[in-house]
């Protein structure tokens, strides 16, 4: 099972969500990785403390980090909130 979890840009822990859809995540080897994710507007989670420009984002599969990195992006679309975000430079 999926979750996100998401911090403020100094990575404090901020909140982690389980009511988001449409997933997408890539890695790349020597390049910049992409998440993006939709979030309900009307979620109490969905807030502008959670999503902000420049919070971290980090995905996880039963407990298992698979993906990090930072909001680039966020596109008003109702009902949802889109998410895209760009993997940290390992």
């Amino acid at each position: 099972m999926y979750y996100i979890k998401l911090f403020d840009r100094f990575h404090n822990a901020l909140d982690e969500i389980h009511e988001f859809s449409n997933l997408t995540y890539t890695k790349r080897l020597n390049g910049v990785g992409k998440c993006s994710f939709k979030v309900p507007l009307g979620h109490p989670k969905t807030t502008s403390d959670n999503y902000t420009k420049t919070n971290h984002v980090e995905v996880y599969k039963d407990d298992n980090l698979v993906w990090g990195g930072y909001i680039v992006q966020l596109d008003f679309d109702y009902p949802s909130l889109t998410v895209g975000a760009y993997g940290y430079l390992d």
